[in-house]
């Protein structure tokens, strides 16, 4: 009985930790919303690839991963700035190559003190 009533608590813990989430990825963008840079780029890293790091499916969205990773730059993360001026480079991650907003977003990267943003400029 008492293994009963300890996983009870786990599961009702864990209910209230992640709240109605249907997936962790859906856990990392409420925390991305929240302020959570590196959730960001995880959650981000989850839509783009279609799977989370704990091997679950994640439905694939380029345009919600690219969102997610604008807002992680935005949180001051110059490592995923960086890697968005990278995707404006390169039609890889589904973005129209553009060297202006390329060059942007490696400056935003260097101004945060990520090195390999300015050896881009």
């Amino acid at each position: 009985m008492r293994w009963l009533n300890a996983s009870c608590c786990l599961f009702i813990t864990s209910f209230f930790i992640s709240g109605c989430f249907n997936s962790h990825t859906e856990l990392l963008e409420k925390k991305c919303h929240e302020g959570d840079s590196a959730a960001c780029s995880q959650a981000a890293n989850n839509y783009f690839l279609g799977i989370d790091e704990n091997g679950e499916k994640v439905e694939v969205s380029i345009n919600r991963s690219h969102t997610l990773y604008l807002k992680a730059c935005e949180l001051k993360d110059g490592k995923i700035c960086d890697k968005i001026g990278q995707d404006f480079l390169h039609y890889e991650s589904g973005i129209n190559p553009d060297l202006v907003s390329a060059l942007e977003f490696f400056e935003k990267g260097c101004n945060l003190d990520y090195g390999p943003s300015c050896t881009h400029l």
